[in-house]
């Protein structure tokens, strides 16, 4: 009886908002981009999918008003087909109803997977090296209404996208916005793209696949019965464990659709549903490595505040290029590196390295983080280099890894201070010796 009553609340609320302004597409060949911003006097169509153009329906996404219950009601049809942003084109100011929301708020972390472990050494402070994994623990924050919103918010330090930067959503499009701490700017992030995203810090969209069903079963997550489905696509397997949750309406494929795209599965998979949430998605990539996303609280909700999730939200720009980073890449402090070690210890280090600390040279063509004693230290962009200071004399361990990671690198002992390198630099010919 509680959860008819809690789904009739959730729907109320999400047909008042559910494709108030034009769709958009992102992709558009370039005979449609051609008819946006044509002259008054073309006799082109208007193209259906961008968000510059009229509703074509003249109504609110596809719904109908009933005069008995004095609403709009979601026809049987169901609720409008979502369609592609265009990343050159600002969304429209988001109209979603003013009155509190229904909804969830998700804690959610990402977990590495085969971490490797300190050396065994007397000078190695186990208690800090924990407080230095607890600072750079990849923790996140979604905020899902009922009416089909969804707000993912980045609150670490050892992410790709800088803190409190964000990414949002709405069920009557496919693709996301990468929102600029504060809120001020925005970057469209294009269906297929959001995996590169998350992963690189670049917006390259890639193929995306239908997902083929290796397995299906049942489970249980947070106290709530799961079904569970293994997909499989090009990049990798992807296991989700996804629990029936009312409140989270047509917020919760949201979410779904995002974890799946970051498997090489196409966001629309049937396999995202309304009114169910992912409470578990365990990568598995071509080739070895992995990563799992866990929800590890989760909040029932009446009263979210609309202001806080629209997409966008009054007032941000549209950017045409780039994306929200952080400084220098590197997430902790001197004192904080430090307290991984007792005392400092005397070794024999390479000339080249500098006096204090280490520098980090990446050599690949996509960013990687460096890991040292199992904590992720530092993010180097591709083929870049980045200097490190803090960490006490001694002998550690470190690794190469990407954050989601699709590749890691062997571990391997390092004694700081170092010059770290993920590469072999190329030798001179004349230093190449006898052909």
């Amino acid at each position: 009886m509680m959860r008819t009553r809690v789904a009739s609340i959730a729907v109320a609320l999400l047909v008042a908002a559910c494709g108030q302004d034009g769709p958009s597409a992102s992709g558009t060949p370039a005979t449609e981009t051609a008819n946006v911003g044509q002259p008054a006097s073309s006799v082109a169509m208007p193209d259906p999918h961008a968000d510059d153009q009229p509703e074509l329906d003249g109504g609110r996404g596809g719904l109908a008003f009933d005069a008995k219950l004095g609403r709009f009601v979601i026809p049987d049809s169901g609720p409008p087909e979502p369609r592609p942003l265009r990343p050159d084109v600002p969304l429209p100011v988001d109209d979603m109803l003013r009155d509190d929301q229904a909804g969830v708020v998700l804690e959610l972390r990402f977990h590495p997977r085969a971490v490797p472990a300190p050396p065994k050494a007397p000078e190695v402070d186990v208690a800090g090296i924990a407080a230095a994994s607890k600072l750079t623990a990849a923790v996140t924050t979604a905020t899902i209404t009922a009416l089909g919103r969804l707000k993912w918010t980045f609150n670490s330090r050892a992410m790709p996208l800088p803190f409190h930067s964000e990414l949002r959503a709405r069920y009557d499009r496919i693709g996301n916005l990468v929102m600029w701490p504060g809120g001020e700017r925005y970057r469209v992030v294009a269906g297929g793209a959001l995996r590169a995203t998350i992963g690189e810090r670049r917006v390259d969209v890639t193929p995306t696949v239908g997902g083929t069903p290796v397995s299906r079963g049942t489970g249980k997550r947070l106290d709530l019965p799961t079904r569970t489905v293994t997909l499989e696509s090009a990049v990798g397997r992807i296991h989700l464990e996804l629990a029936t949750v009312p409140e989270s309406g047509l917020g919760g494929p949201l979410l779904c659709r995002a974890l799946v795209e970051l498997a090489g599965i196409d966001p629309m998979t049937t396999e995202c549903k309304p009114e169910e949430l992912v409470l578990f998605a365990g990568y598995d990539w071509q080739g070895g490595g992995g990563i799992e996303v866990e929800v590890t609280a989760m909040e029932r909700r009446t009263d979210l505040r609309p202001g806080d999730v629209l997409v966008p939200p009054p007032g941000a720009e549209l950017a045409p290029d780039g994306l929200p980073e952080a400084t220098d890449g590197v997430f902790l402090t001197q004192p904080e590196l430090a307290a991984m070690r007792t005392k400092a210890v005397d070794v024999t280090h390479d000339t080249n390295a500098p006096i204090d600390g280490f520098l980090v040279d990446n050599g690949r063509d996509y960013a990687m983080t460096f890991w040292l004693d199992g904590v992720p230290v530092v993010s180097v962009p591709a083929l870049d280099k980045r200097l490190v200071l803090g960490a006490l004399r001694g002998h550690y361990v470190g690794e190469w890894r990407t954050f989601l990671g699709d590749k890691i690198e062997e571990p391997f002992p390092v004694d700081l201070p170092a010059l770290i390198r993920n590469y072999t630099p190329k030798t001179d010919a004349a230093d190449a010796g006898p052909p």
